[in-house]
């Protein structure tokens, strides 16, 4: 696992790559993102990988995504688009 740190367009970037799994983080300032690269490289030790998990949010399907914007809409929407 890699846990490196970048300076881009003016903030502090923590980057973390696990067994092809990447993720960036944005932090303020060089010492932060310094504090956040040791605090991962310590869990990883520990055997805690939570924090790959963290903000992955599931990616809706296009059925559900449709059925509840017609719940939402109201079936009219969906006749005045079928004229």
């Amino acid at each position: 696992m890699g846990v490196r740190i970048k300076k881009r367009g003016g903030k502090w970037y923590v980057y973390v790559d696990y067994h092809g799994r990447r993720k960036n983080r944005a932090v303020g300032s060089k010492e932060a993102a310094d504090r956040v690269r040791r605090e991962i490289e310590a869990r990883r030790a520990l055997g805690d990988l939570t924090f790959l998990d963290r903000g992955c949010k599931p990616v809706p399907l296009l059925c559900r995504a449709v059925a509840s914007e017609l719940c939402r809409c109201g079936m009219q929407a969906l006749h005045e688009a079928q004229l």
